[in-house]
């Protein structure tokens, strides 16, 4: 049986872009063809939403409370989302009441049902038993960062957390800075983000990631709609073309062939939705009569 690469996707401050990292670096890749598994784990349920999942009764809480077996958990709390092969487990504000019981059920879930991959969206805060459950869980860790003292602080508190109290190694954490003024022209703008750049870089030489993520208003908005930034607003968003840069920086993929099965999954996507506009409208009533 082969194993999942897992990603914690982690900060302890809320609103640094853990939800759209994750949903982005996950459809792309999903969308390059692999078996991708997004996993929840905030009582938000932000990603849940922003990848378009219709929930029914069951999400991670069951699995953490005990409710169902993690060796039957995939017959009920897997959902299908609006890409093939990109998978959910979903989250809900059950998870604020659940009694945890087994701290190692997320691994032992995880090993009995591989993908290639597995993003596990983390929820902001301290003290979370989910969270510390979901980074014992993880291979590695992304960890996006806003280029302002508060993020700094704490992107240096999870990486305590991750090196001390984990005790994982510094190779596996990448740090993602998130939310960038960047030019027209891909450019860094503002002397204070190439600052706070620069002090990243010194402070882990080894760990930010060449690829920013620059600021975008429709991210926010596709996640809020439901949407794909590469299946609905591929020319149009100023960030997708960063997240592919981010996917070919963390991941072996061809750049050439990522693009050709991006546009090509894109065209199907836009001829299904024209599809079903035709057939909606022409199913009508004519209201004029």
């Amino acid at each position: 049986m082969k194993k999942s690469t897992v990603f914690a996707v982690a900060m302890k401050k809320g609103g640094v872009g853990k939800t759209t990292i994750t949903l982005n670096v996950a459809e792309a890749l999903a969308l390059c063809g692999f078996s991708v598994l997004c996993i929840d784990n905030d009582e938000q349920h932000n990603l849940s939403n922003g990848l378009g999942v219709k929930m029914g009764a069951v999400d991670i809480s069951y699995l953490y409370s005990g409710e169902i077996l993690y060796s039957s958990f995939h017959n009920y709390g897997i959902y299908d989302t609006r890409v093939p092969d990109l998978y959910c487990v979903p989250c809900s504000s059950k998870i604020g009441d659940v009694k945890f019981k087994d701290r190692s059920v997320l691994s032992s879930f995880i090993k009995a049902n591989p993908f290639d991959y597995i993003f596990i969206d983390c929820a902001p805060g301290s003290g979370l038993i989910q969270n510390e459950i979901a980074l014992e869980a993880a291979d590695f860790f992304i960890l996006p960062t806003l280029l302002k003292q508060f993020s700094f602080t704490g992107l240096n508190e999870i990486i305590t957390i991750i090196t001390n109290g984990l005790n994982r190694a510094m190779d596996s954490v990448v740090i993602v800075p998130n939310d960038v003024d960047v030019s027209f022209q891909g450019s860094i703008k503002t002397n204070k983000h190439k600052e706070f750049i620069k002090a990243l870089n010194v402070m882990y030489p080894k760990n930010v990631t060449d690829t920013i993520i620059p600021h975008d208003e429709m991210l926010d908005d596709m996640i809020t709609e439901g949407k794909s930034v590469f299946l609905d607003r591929f020319k149009s968003s100023r960030a997708a073309k960063y997240f592919l840069q981010l996917v070919f920086e963390l991941f072996p993929i061809k750049e050439a062939d990522v693009y050709e099965k991006i546009m090509d999954k894109r065209a199907e996507h836009r001829s299904a939705k024209a599809r079903d506009n035709y057939f909606k409208n022409k199913l009508q009533p004519d209201q004029g009569k």
